[in-house]
């Protein structure tokens, strides 16, 4: 015969009286003991860093522009036995000093999981995977699943469902590590897509929230202060945990979006928004994007002896070297690099001192912080480089645009009017040859966002041709174009490149 946690504890508790008598449990944790429910906390995937959120504000080109972080514990409930994933929590403004000290608290149901055989971009109706289910493109599933391919999908793949959804190259990521992460075959095997969700933001931080939507989606009516969550023709919300036990040695194999730790990720919408009419089918305001891990163990209720406190040896000052907790794997992980006596160490970035030494470490370069020792992706070698010896002069070149989050260059956007390939990826403060910057987008496929795990804000930093010279016109110009030739641009860029803005539906 097979029992439930609770019937050997009941069993338990029944035996045992006086000073050895167990408590009864309470009706909220009966729950927590039921076969087939896990709970978890959220957290931001990218702890202590700016870009990073549990929650975030998008605008139209779905980059992130106002982050929240969870208050506390954020409760996620996975229960097997009635097919739902439960939210329970608060989150408040990253930048709480622009944003005032301000929170909102949900409580979301997300239910009616399917599998990804239900998904069509897993499936090889969708036109790249025809090597699909075990061996999808996962290239093109990030770059060109996208609401428009969707919803022009054939009449065959009427009945599938839009999912699943690759962001920052971390499903190929998952998929090229398949030796050392153990993913499956297509490697969203065993996601949980979610077909329904039920549930409202509420707090004072909703109205901040909504306001912050409108400066992106301008159309948002302002009279609208409620939030309740809306998934419709948005990828479906997705969940996994490759070891629901302990998810801290569990993969989620890029299922958040952001990495390769268990996690969560959607998009959404406000229900009013829908109703009002006010929001394209095609776009969303906001996301979740996290990871998840074991909930704190809560203190005793009855207090025990303070161990005496034993003292930590002095580290010598000469010897001292950079440590952080999320980089448990030390200086022998990182010696085969230009140092052989072991002086290097794995860190994160902010605890290298000795910059320019730090070296960001993969899997492929081997560098062995942050493939090993269970360290976090952001961890990397900190390098004592050796004495520099001296270097001639360099040849003075033509300065070009570049930034840490845009890692891709000339060769990602070369194809985007310009063969010649002096066009660059950057962001678009970085850009100065305005307005010859074009935002990159999926749709457009100008190759900085979508590949290469370049940041959202990454675009073509374009150089614009030079104009050759054309006779005056003798008739007048029509005052409006038959057709709109750029996509996804600002009035401000049409003007510029003398040509006329047209509005989203020309």
């Amino acid at each position: 015969a097979s029992f439930s946690a609770i019937d050997l504890y009941n069993g338990l508790r029944s035996t045992m009286s006086g000073r050895n008598a167990l408590p009864e449990i309470a009706s909220e944790e009966f729950r927590e003991l039921a076969d087939g429910v896990y709970k978890f906390c959220a957290t931001d995937f990218n702890p202590g860093r700016p870009r990073t959120h549990v929650m975030t504000n998008v605008n139209m080109a779905g980059t992130a522009t106002v982050r929240w972080l969870n208050e506390g514990d954020f409760c996620v409930i996975l229960n097997k036995n009635d097919d739902t994933l439960t939210f329970e929590g608060t989150v408040v403004p990253m930048d709480t000093a622009t944003y005032g000290d301000v929170s909102i608290s949900m409580e979301v149901v997300f239910s009616m999981s399917v599998m990804f055989d239900e998904c069509y971009c897993a499936t090889n109706l969708f036109p790249p995977n025809n090597q699909a289910p075990k061996n999808p493109n996962y290239g093109a599933v990030e770059n060109q699943c996208t609401p428009q391919a969707y919803m022009m999908r054939p009449a065959e793949a009427e009945n599938l469902l839009f999912c699943p959804k690759c962001e920052q190259n971390q499903c190929s990521k998952a998929n090229n590590e398949r030796n050392r992460n153990g993913a499956p075959k297509p490697i969203w095997e065993g996601w949980y897509f979610y077909t329904k969700v039920k549930g409202s933001l509420s707090g004072d931080g909703v109205p901040v929230f909504r306001k912050i939507a409108m400066e992106s989606f301008p159309d948002l009516n302002p009279e609208i202060t409620t939030c309740t969550l809306n998934i419709e023709n948005l990828p479906l919300p997705q969940f996994f945990c490759s070891d629901l036990d302990d998810p801290n040695n569990g993969y989620g194999y890029g299922v958040n979006a952001k990495n390769q730790a268990c996690g969560f990720a959607t998009w959404f919408n406000c229900q009013e928004d829908v109703d009002d009419g006010t929001v394209d089918s095609k776009l969303h305001i906001a996301d979740f994007n996290f990871d998840i891990e074991p909930c704190p163990t809560p203190n005793p209720t009855t207090s025990a002896p303070t161990p005496p406190t034993t003292p930590e040896p002095t580290v010598n000052p000469t010897t001292s070297s950079p440590t952080n907790p999320q980089c448990p794997t030390q200086k022998k992980s990182c010696t085969d690099f230009e140092n052989m006596e072991g002086s290097n160490m794995c860190t994160t970035k902010e605890d290298c001192e000795m910059m320019p030494g730090y070296i960001f470490d993969t899997t492929e370069m081997g560098r062995g912080c942050s493939d090993m020792g269970g360290n976090i992706e952001d961890c990397g070698c900190c390098r004592k480089p050796p004495t520099p010896e001296p270097t001639p002069q360099p040849v003075p070149t033509t300065p070009q645009p570049t930034v840490s989050t845009c890692p891709l260059t000339k060769d990602s956007c070369k194809n985007f009017e310009n063969s010649a390939g002096d066009n660059f990826c950057s962001t678009r403060e970085d850009c100065e040859m305005t307005p010859g910057y074009i935002f990159d987008t999926d749709m457009m496929g100008l190759g900085c966002s979508g590949m290469g795990g370049n940041e959202d804000d990454c675009g073509c930093c374009r150089r614009p041709p030079t104009p050759e010279p054309t006779a005056a016109p003798t008739t007048p110009a029509p005052t409006e174009p038959d057709v709109c030739k750029w996509f996804n641009v600002t009035d401000e860029f049409c003007v510029n490149v003398s040509g006329i803005f047209c509005p989203d539906d020309e």
